[in-house]
């Protein structure tokens, strides 16, 4: 499987197929064939034809299965099905929502026998996975309905058993209003109905469990002419004798439940409550505090409340929530207080010093499993705040859930959970809970568009679908746009999410505040940890200054494989700090980060594995390369590897930048990244800034003509060739852009003695399609040979030995050139020579110090024309300088 991809396949409630939370579409018939390969993870092919068209088959049904699969494999980006000698089977990496379902039913059963409450979650996230109708969307056969029922059956009984562990745990309140509706689904299942009876009895519901009973027991006799079963008049029973219903277990007291209610469309953060729910197995052992922090408006408060709603059953004694953040004040005392009289203390018994209300605080909690929500304590500074150590449960078998802008010195968490922006998909799902699934895939572009301009924030998304769903004229790619371009000062939607900002911005340093607003007007997308430093000349305040920014949240790190992490600041800060006026970055800035950068980059250029030309000189020195090393060791080439793997980007794009203004720079930045561009996926990416910055090189003193040569000489190293179509593996295709020398060919004149084709500029068409230093060997004329037809004597002579002529076709090395060059030279006649109109295209194209001896074709020796108007008598050849 494909590193980092996460394939996960659903087959017990939707058939579905998902490739990093992003859903692939599927034919009803790859779902069919999909689902079926999943249930047992392998399939043969005759069980697949049996599955798909039941047990007579059409002929084709056995392509048909290969299409399906091959049409499975191509719309997904990752392996999910191989062959196997016999029929197919799932890549052992693949995620099935059966193998889940297995093990939540096995850890279910085993909490029920040692009668913890957590089973009660357990059974209800396995009856979830089986949902409400097996295999709903796959085409029906005998084979599928088999399946179908055999899946409804183990629904049913899991059901059961979940109904008889909520009435042995004294938790029969929580099954009720399920019980009613599969009673309703399936009224002849008397298992069902037996549990219904007796849970609505526990709850204090006699007479209605009497009034089902009595519905069950007429239909069974009306319809089917039956008596109830023994386990359905027992049930009955009990209900009549009263105390032999099982009573509710554990202490009887006041539980209370103070969490708000879940967030409405509640979307991803997989990873974050996985990470939350995995450590509540610890809880046994001692307490467990779980710290949230991130930016305003990430979502922390939804998390927290959704993680709580979800560990009911694991805190049978309660739950406590703290709204911190809404308070004028915060007197830890006051928050006891409440606490206690939510626990069952006599407002009169509640003690008055914070200290005795702490310490019956820690008493009550102890031997009980109670979750404490703390939300939102860094909104009030001082001394207040570590006083909310003592809200912490301090004995094992609780545990506190702390949502805060930044780390607090005071708290140590056993669990720190970072929470940052949505993933793409759940940023549209978000959109689409709002807006209707409808109208985001009728804007799947838009909402992409909307999800990037918000930086997949969930309080920010929240209220730009609100004003969308308000606004159905306006389009997502509209309203990203007016986001986008107007700050964060021109819409109701951007002030709200200013006001967030606010908060937080106004406890940073005035000095860290300029840097980043210094920072933000860059136009880099991620920065290395050396970037304020290089804007404030010290390296020192620097570091202040990422550390500031990273404690509140106000950049966030970017990690790459093979690269040194980065810093970026979040889209929705960024226009906060630029405001509404989307200022371009002050060249001096650039210029301090370009220059910070070259000095950086002297080191790593030299100790890189890929050495091509010289270091250029820093600017305003004279040329040389600086002292020599020795080689270096692997750990400096690994180093120097991972420096330019992670500011490549930024020194390509401060090029752009400085282009016009500061050439002297953008050229060194080009120059001292060229070995790491070389064969990289970016390398294309750095010749087109090449072309930006050889326009402002005029070459109108000594540096800029260092730099040009600089650049050519990179550029022609660097130049991709690939290869030409057809059978001469030593072939080149000339690169785009230069089959403009083709255009010298036919501007050779009539006058038979200007007539022909210029040597030169055909040579370096040929220099530019073949490989570096050919070995080719040298034809003298021979005597006797036929002249050159008319028509293609200027060819031959123009292509100066590129091999254009049907007497050598094996030394062809333009391919698909040489046609074009013959047909456009064809009123052309033999001559002596040619005019020398290609010398800049020559210059522009061949490399620096590569030397090659040249074929000629012709039969006669020619005269060519140098760049300074000489003409020299070649015999037998030409020797051209590549």
């Amino acid at each position: 499987m494909t590193r980092g991809r996460r394939v996960e396949v659903a087959v017990l409630a939707t058939v579905a197929l998902h490739v990093d939370d992003e859903p692939v579409r599927l034919s009803g018939l790859e779902r069919a064939v999909l689902a079926r390969i999943a249930l047992t993870r392998s399939a043969t092919a005759a069980s697949l034809l049996t599955w798909l068209y039941g047990e007579d088959p059409p002929a084709s049904a056995t392509n048909r299965v290969q299409a399906l699969v091959s049409g499975i494999r191509r719309k997904c980006s990752a392996p999910v099905i191989e062959t196997t000698p016999g029929g197919y089977r799932l890549v052992p990496d693949v995620q099935v929502d059966v193998e889940r379902l297995a093990v939540l039913r096995d850890r279910a059963r085993e909490l029920a026998a040692a009668a913890d409450p957590a089973c009660l979650r357990s059974f209800r996230e396995a009856s979830t996975l089986l949902g409400d109708e097996s295999l709903p969307d796959v085409p029906p056969t005998a084979a599928v309905e088999i399946e179908r029922s055999r899946l409804d059956a183990e629904r049913l009984a899991l059901w059961e058993e979940h109904a008889a562990a909520a009435l042995a745990l004294g938790r029969a309140d929580q099954v009720v209003a399920d019980l009613a509706t599969l009673t309703a689904r399936h009224p002849f299942h008397e298992a069902l109905l037996a549990q219904y009876v007796l849970v609505l009895a526990s709850t204090g519901q006699q007479e209605r469990a009497l009034g089902v009973y009595r519905e069950a027991y007429d239909r069974l006799d009306s319809e089917l002419g039956v008596e109830p079963s023994a386990r359905l008049r027992e049930a009955h029973a009990e209900v009549l004798r009263g105390p032999q219903v099982p009573a509710p277990v554990g202490r009887v007291a006041h539980v209370p439940r103070t969490l708000p209610r879940r967030a409405p469309g509640f979307v991803g953060r997989d990873e974050e409550i996985d990470r939350i729910v995995g450590a509540v197995a610890q809880v046994d052992d001692a307490p467990l505090v779980v710290h949230l922090t991130g930016l305003a408006g990430m979502g922390k408060s939804a998390l927290a409340v959704e993680v709580g709603q979800r560990l009911r059953d694991d805190f049978p004694d309660g739950s406590l929530h703290l709204e911190a953040g809404s308070a004028p004040a915060l007197e830890v005392g006051a928050v006891l207080a409440t606490f206690l009289r939510l626990l069952g203390v006599h407002p009169d018994a509640v003690p008055g010093g914070t200290a005795e209300r702490a310490a019956l605080y820690r008493s009550l909690l102890d031997e009980r499993r109670v979750l404490v929500v703390l939300d939102g304590v860094d909104a009030h500074a001082g001394s207040t705040s570590s006083e909310l150590s003592l809200l912490l449960p301090a004995a094992p078998g609780s545990m506190a859930i702390v949502c805060s802008r930044y780390d607090l010195a005071w708290l140590q968490p056993d669990l720190h959970v970072q929470v940052g922006p949505l993933s793409d998909a759940s940023g549209r799902a978000l959109l689409a809970g709002v807006l209707g699934d409808d109208r985001v895939r009728a804007d799947h572009d838009g909402a992409d568009r909307l999800v990037s301009t918000l930086g997949g924030m969930p309080l920010a998304l929240r209220l730009a679908a609100g004003r969308a769903r308000q606004r159905p004229d306006v389009g997502l790619s509209r309203l990203a746009e007016r986001l986008s371009s107007g700050g964060l000062g021109t819409d109701d939607v951007a002030a709200a999410l200013a006001t967030s900002l606010s908060d937080v911005w106004e406890r940073v340093p005035e000095s860290v505040q300029e840097v980043a607003r210094r920072v933000a007007r860059l136009p880099v997308a991620t920065f290395s940890a050396w970037v304020p430093g290089a804007l404030l000349g010290d390296d020192a305040a620097g570091e202040h200054a990422i550390d500031a920014l990273c404690a509140a949240h106000l950049v966030e790190p970017v990690r790459r494989g093979g690269q040194t992490p980065q810093f970026r600041l979040h889209d929705v800060v960024a226009r906060f700090l630029v405001g509404s006026h989307d200022d371009d970055a002050d060249v001096a800035d650039v210029a301090l980060v370009a220059e910070q950068l070259l000095a950086r980059a002297v080191v790593p250029y030299r100790d890189h594995p890929t050495q091509l030309v010289p270091v250029p000189p820093a600017p305003g020195r004279a040329v040389g390369d600086g002292p020599r090393r020795g080689t270096p060791a692997l750990h400096e080439r690994e180093s120097a590897v991972a420096f330019f793997a992670t500011e490549n980007a930024t020194a390509r794009t401060l090029a752009r930048t400085l282009a016009p203004l500061r050439t002297d720079l953008a050229w060194r930045l080009l120059a001292i990244t060229a070995p790491a561009h070389h064969v990289s996926p970016s390398e294309g990416d750095w010749l087109d800034a090449l072309d930006v910055v050889e326009k402002h090189l005029d070459a109108t003193d000594d540096d800029r003509r260092l730099g040009l040569r600089r650049a050519r000489r990179r550029s022609a190293c660097l130049h991709p060739r690939p290869r030409a179509p057809g059978p001469h593996r030593g072939a080149r295709r000339v690169p785009p852009g230069h089959p403009r020398a083709v255009a010298h060919l036919p501007a050779a004149r009539l006058d038979r003695r200007r007539r022909g084709a210029d040597r030169r500029g055909a040579g370096a068409l040929r220099r530019r399609g073949r490989r570096p230093r050919p070995r080719l060997r040298r034809r003298r004329p021979r005597r006797g040979r036929r002249r050159p037809r008319p028509g293609d004597g200027g060819v031959r002579a123009g292509a100066g030995g590129a091999g254009v002529g049907p007497t050598c076709p094996r030394r062809l090395p333009g391919g698909p050139v040489a046609p074009v060059a013959r047909r456009r030279a064809a009123p052309a006649r033999p001559a002596r020579g040619g005019r020398v109109r290609a010398g800049g295209q020559r210059r522009g194209a061949h490399r620096p110090r590569a030397h090659a001896q040249r074929r000629c074709v012709v039969a006669r020796p020619r005269r060519a024309a140098g760049a300074d108007g000489q003409t020299r008598r070649r015999r037998g050849g030409v020797a051209a300088r590549a």
